[in-house]
């Protein structure tokens, strides 16, 4: 949602290798499992969207890619107010 929130995905490699989450934008923040051997889990909050416009970004593990897509807010009109004599 554009007001922003969290998700995670697992994460699991063969063997016992090493990997890294990496996040390709600042609105995107990785609070847990950004790195790891073997399995494991990436947990992700996303910033509110201040923007009317839907916005992209990945999280890269290795050569594996999780996209992140968040809503637009929503656009507001204001009428000024005005006695009318």
């Amino acid at each position: 949602p554009s007001e922003g929130g969290g998700g995670s995905f697992p994460v699991s490699t063969l063997r016992d290798c090493t990997w890294r989450a990496t996040p390709s934008a600042d609105w995107v923040r990785i609070t847990s499992g950004d790195s790891g051997t073997g399995e494991g889990t990436v947990v992700f909050t996303v910033l509110r969207n201040p923007t009317i416009q839907v916005r992209t970004a990945t999280i890269a593990v290795g050569t594996r890619v999780f996209t992140v897509r968040q809503a637009a807010s929503a656009c507001s009109v204001m009428f000024e107010t005005r006695a009318v004599e």
